[in-house]
């Protein structure tokens, strides 16, 4: 945790600093490994080092801010943007990295050192990366040939197979075979994946439409995209609370299950909108989706952590913060390619991407509802 906030903070540095695109791409590659260090590990100290009764409220609270940073952060750095332009972005992260890490100074003599260790699957992670990249590729692929986009699919089918047969005999799996079997945990890892996609695609194209089809101002579009994170405060303190009360599994399942219908009801919602729509009612409509997000994260992160034993605590922290990177990035170029179709050869926006776009999001959260429905039926508490 400590060297991933260092390496997290010095590429941040270097990020702002970039004098080109080359160097800050770089810088960018680094500073991921730095937030997969942390993000890995953070849900793991709290589950071993908070104690027992606290442990819940703390997962919550911990949950609210990994929901409240992807959906802050695009409205936050619209301003940033703004004011003092886009190296900021990046400089900001460093007295925040600085105050995290004293206090993780601080706290390494609380934390229990483990005796056995597990050794690193650099094969299987490594395949893992070829094939996620290999499919952005030929999701995304900006200018890239039809050819060029066949082989990106190949490369992540050959890929996807090479790592399901490394990893059925693999010592050290990415994910141990028997989570597999549970049915809550792949409610959890599904719902993450669905509602990082969606968080993503929900920033994506507010902007889109407000700058481009309703003329708006950057940071007139930033406000309006800022109406997510405020109702994902609204319900911090509650969530949390909630969380600390159903620690048990069935009850942040249902906490989470309700997160998730609530936010699919919101991107139907906006599915339906016109192009020139009030931007009240898309602000209202993103107001309600932080809402559901308020629910969503604390449940799922109580419920996923408490899948397994002390041994596993790391790898379901870890495994949880992939699940929603990976899928961010999968609907970021999936948003992006519906979106470049709509406007292809010059044509004037529609809402018809668009309206793909938040369809597409809308049925991957129904998609993770339906599990999560199904992981409480088959695990619902026995009456007395």
């Amino acid at each position: 945790f400590m060297w991933g906030l260092l390496l997290f903070g010095i590429s941040s540095a270097l990020c702002g600093a970039a004098p080109s695109l080359a160097l800050l791409i770089a810088a960018r590659a680094v500073q991921g490994i730095g937030a997969a260090m942390v993000q890995a590990t953070a849900a793991a100290l709290v589950t071993t080092v908070v104690a027992l009764p606290r442990r819940s409220a703390a997962l919550g609270s911990l949950a609210v801010f990994q929901g409240l940073g992807p959906i802050a952060g695009p409205s936050v750095g619209g301003f940033i943007i703004a004011a003092l332009g886009w190296r900021w972005l990046f400089w900001v992260n460093i007295p925040v990295v600085a105050a995290a890490w004293i206090a993780a100074f601080r706290l390494r003599r609380v934390v229990p050192r483990t005796a056995r260790a597990r050794s690193l699957n650099a094969a299987g992670n490594t395949l893992l990366a070829v094939t996620v990249v290999a499919a952005l590729f030929a999701i995304g692929g900006g200018t890239a040939t039809g050819a060029a986009r066949l082989a990106g699919i190949l490369a992540a089918i050959l890929g996807g197979g090479a790592l399901w047969l490394w990893e059925r005999r693999n010592r050290s799996p990415i994910i141990p075979p028997a989570l597999w079997q549970n049915r809550i945990f792949v409610a959890s890892i599904i719902g993450i994946a669905a509602v990082g996609g969606a968080t993503s695609l929900g920033f994506l194209l507010p902007p889109f439409v407000l700058e481009r089809g309703q003329h708006m101002l950057p940071w007139q579009a930033s406000l309006v995209n800022a109406s997510a994170p405020l109702g994902l405060i609204a319900l911090s303190r509650p969530s949390a609370t909630w969380a600390k009360h159903v620690g048990a599994h069935h009850g942040a399942l249902r906490i989470a299950t309700l997160g998730l219908a609530v936010m699919a009801i919101a991107f139907v919602g906006l599915a339906l909108l016109p192009l020139h729509a009030a931007a009240i009612t898309m602000a209202a409509l993103l107001f309600s989706y932080g809402m559901g997000a308020g629910l969503f994260f604390p449940g799922n992160l109580s419920t996923l952590m408490g899948v397994g034993g002390q041994e596993l605590q790391a790898t379901l922290g870890s495994v949880q913060r992939m699940g929603l990177n990976l899928d961010t990035a999968v609907d970021v170029a999936v948003g992006s390619r519906l979106l470049g179709l709509a406007t292809a050869n010059g044509a004037p926006l529609s809402m018809a991407g668009v309206r793909d776009a938040w369809v597409y999001g809308a049925l991957t959260l129904v998609l993770a509802l339906s599990f999560a429905l199904r992981a409480r039926r088959l695990h619902a508490p026995t009456p007395p």
